[in-house]
């Protein structure tokens, strides 16, 4: 498994002033873990709030070992 950082981006607030307008741009990191950038992209994708943009999906760690936690045994 990798570990991927996806960065959404959305609008923040306007601030109108004669003359000028400018709205601020918000900033989200998820992390996710899967086998390939493709399972992350579909995820991310369907879960998109209409106000959201995929700015970014980065490998941060190319690999990772998942552990299954034991069964406790009586």
């Amino acid at each position: 498994m990798k570990v991927y950082r996806v960065i959404l981006e959305h609008d923040g607030k306007t601030i109108r002033n004669p003359g000028e307008t400018s709205t601020e741009i918000l900033r989200t990191e998820i992390y996710y873990a899967a086998e390939e950038i493709d399972q992350v992209w579909y995820t991310v994708n369907n879960r998109l709030l209409n106000t959201q943009t995929i700015f970014a999906i980065i490998e941060e760690h190319p690999a990772i070992i998942i552990l299954k936690a034991m069964e406790a045994k009586e």
